[in-house]
Formats: structure tokens, C-alpha cells, sequence
């Protein structure tokens, strides 16, 4: 893939503001943004069955999946043309929400899962990775949506620990997402 864009993936709890900043370097960057779930079109029912109805860490795992295949799959062609990706949401999430918080663990090891994850990926891996790092309180504060299970506080601070773990073991990057808008897009440009 010679002329490959870049492929860059936006991560953190709810109310982090990766959503804003998504939409922000999708302009920058003139890039396609995606987003896990999407919330609307194929595959928009996962996020639906996922925040809405009591299912097994697995079943989760799985329905993450198949949407994950189909837009990587579609990544990798935008990619393949010369033009950037903006990814909000991905693995990571499957990493805090299935495996940490869902348990998985006591299921399967870390190394099977990140395999069949990285298999429904197609090996495509992002470029950069950033954690959007909230105050969950704070985070509860922005949040709009009527909560849903992952939107509790004690979830929240939870799943920011998680996140925080995630990223040092594999290097990603941390973005203080406590600051205002601006601030915060600049802490990102200045790894782009």
C-alpha cells in the first residue's frame, strides 16, 4: 500500500469529548470517519442490542465482531486510496468493556482474544491511537444521552483505569480530556 493514508483511532470513556475531537480532525485532516457502533445504517443495531439488553460478555464480543470486520474492511480500502481514517471507538473498547469489565478473561486469555480480534481486523492496525483521559465525574456532566449501563459513574471510573492500563503496556497516547475544546485539539496536533 504505497500511497496508504493515515489511519487514526479515537478511544475513551463516554462524555471523554473523542466524539468532538473525531469530528474536529475529520475535517483537519480531511479524513473519512467511522465510528464503532455506528449509530446509523448497517450494522447500527450493535450498539442498540449491546446499551440496551443484558447480554453475556461474549455474546458482546461477538456482535463487536462482526461490525468490526465489516468496517475495517472498508477502512482498508479508503486507506488503500491515499486518504486518512478517523476510527471512533475499535478494539480497545472490546480490550476495557468484554474482556476487563465483561470478565472475558475468565474465559479466554488475553493472547486468544486479541488474536480473533486482530483476525476480524484483518491485521489492519491504526497509525496512532489516542486516549481522550477524563475526570469521570466530570465526563457524567457531559454526557447528554440518557445513560445507559456503560454510563454509571462507577463504570466510568472503572473503565477509565482500564484505559490508563491499555495504554502504557502498549504505548498509545494519553490526552488530558479534562481541559476545554481548544486545549485539547492542541495536545492532539501536536502529535499528528
Amino acid at each position: 500500500m504505497k500511497n496508504k493514508g493515515k489511519f487514526i483511532l479515537f478511544e475513551g470513556i463516554s462524555g471523554s469529548g473523542k466524539t468532538t475531537q473525531a469530528q474536529i480532525f475529520s475535517k483537519i485532516l480531511k479524513a473519512s470517519y467511522f465510528k464503532e457502533p455506528p449509530h446509523k445504517g448497517d450494522f447500527s443495531f450493535v450498539r442498540e442490542l449491546v446499551t440496551k439488553k443484558k447480554l453475556d460478555s461474549l455474546t458482546e464480543f461477538f456482535l463487536f465482531l462482526s461490525q468490526r470486520r465489516y468496517i475495517y474492511l472498508e477502512i482498508e480500502r479508503v486507506l488503500k486510496k491515499g486518504k486518512n481514517v478517523i476510527l471512533e471507538r475499535s478494539f480497545p473498547s472490546s480490550y476495557v468493556y468484554q474482556f476487563d469489565l465483561g470478565k472475558l478473561k475468565k474465559l479466554i486469555s488475553f493472547e486468544e482474544f486479541s488474536l480473533i480480534d486482530k483476525r476480524a481486523r484483518n491485521f489492519l492496525d491504526p497509525d496512532k491511537i489516542f486516549i481522550f483521559d477524563v475526570n469521570p465525574k466530570l465526563a457524567l456532566k457531559r454526557i447528554k444521552l440518557g445513560k445507559h449501563k456503560y454510563e454509571k459513574l462507577k463504570v466510568l471510573e472503572m473503565a477509565r483505569k482500564s484505559y490508563l492500563n491499555y495504554a502504557k503496556k502498549f504505548s498509545w497516547i494519553v490526552i488530558n480530556a479534562n481541559k476545554d475544546l481548544s486545549q485539547v485539539t492542541e495536545e492532539v496536533l501536536k502529535f499528528l
